[in-house]
């Protein structure tokens, strides 16, 4: 069941295609590539993005031996978006969790965009034993977080976001909103009309904004007692040094992983992957192939 808000400023275009996949009480929609017998990486994306911020990479990955799953985020179009469900990180780590479970593999490789990132490390400490390695893009660990007063002007969208107004923000002049975001957290990438399409058309979908949105305003700010183990595998974490939102110096503190901790620095704001793919590709390989 979807929830419903305000009318959508343009035209729903249903996914082609896609595959659907139940876990943790969700339908989920997703995008694969490879042996579904090889080892599993699911990829999760972030906000505002879908399952095709990986459509470039995901048969790059697959081709090096494993079964690349990309899904639809909880919330997002075409994957469900409950009306009666929470959408904070806990919740989305036991989701990443229960596709693992789903498609049958008792460890999946974890590799998480920003609220995909969330997900990852939530999931990597709710149950370490399911996470052989554990990728993160422009978020540090979340028990490490600081948030400071020069800060708040970057991160001014949490609370925006949470407002009852968000819905009618985003959607407005055909999600506008979302070019803004890019802009502002992509300084340095000339994306085209064409790179934000499949989000505008996701959130286009009856409730989907309104589930997208509901990561902010099931936001905790408080880490969980679980987070504040460090990790049990080995980490790689990707930063954007021109990330308009992630101050790069939040990247300097290790403390949260204990099973190693490999920064990356890359000239990219913040969708990295999407940014510098190529690159991003190369270390991302050689981090899930080593030992």
């Amino acid at each position: 069941m979807a929830c419903s808000r305000d009318a959508p400023t343009r035209t729903h275009h249903p996914e082609t295609d896609v595959a659907t996949i139940d876990a943790n009480g969700v339908r989920f929609a997703y995008y694969a590539d490879g042996d579904p017998d090889a080892p599993l990486v699911l990829l999760l994306h972030g906000f505002p993005d879908t399952a095709h911020a990986w459509d470039q990479l995901r048969p790059q990955i697959a081709a090096e031996g494993y079964y690349v799953v990309s899904p639809f985020m909880r919330g997002y179009a075409p994957s469900d978006a409950p009306s009666d469900a929470r959408y904070d990180a806990e919740t989305l780590g036991r989701d990443a969790l229960a596709l693992i479970d789903a498609f049958g593999k008792s460890q999946a490789d974890l590799v998480g965009h920003d609220w995909g990132a969330m997900a990852a490390y939530h999931a990597a400490a709710l149950d370490p034993s399911k996470v052989r390695r554990l990728v993160t893009l422009v978020i540090p660990h979340p028990a490490t977080l600081k948030l400071r007063l020069r800060d708040l002007h970057r991160a001014r969208h949490f609370g925006r976001l949470r407002r009852r107004s968000a819905d009618r923000r985003v959607a407005r002049d055909d999600f506008a909103y979302v070019d803004e975001i890019y802009a502002r957290w992509s300084p340095t990438w000339t994306f085209a009309d064409s790179d934000l399409e499949a989000v505008k058309n996701s959130f286009a979908a009856p409730g989907s904004l309104h589930g997208a949105l509901g990561y902010y305003r099931d936001l905790e700010f408080r880490s969980p007692d679980y987070l504040k183990v460090p990790t049990q595998m080995p980490a790689l974490v990707f930063a954007g040094i021109e990330d308009g939102t992630t101050p790069l110096d939040a990247f300097d503190e290790d403390a949260g992983f204990g099973g190693g901790y490999q920064l990356e620095k890359l000239h990219a704001g913040h969708f990295i992957h999407r940014e510098q793919p190529d690159e991003f590709l190369r270390i991302l390989l050689a981090f899930l192939s080593a030992g």
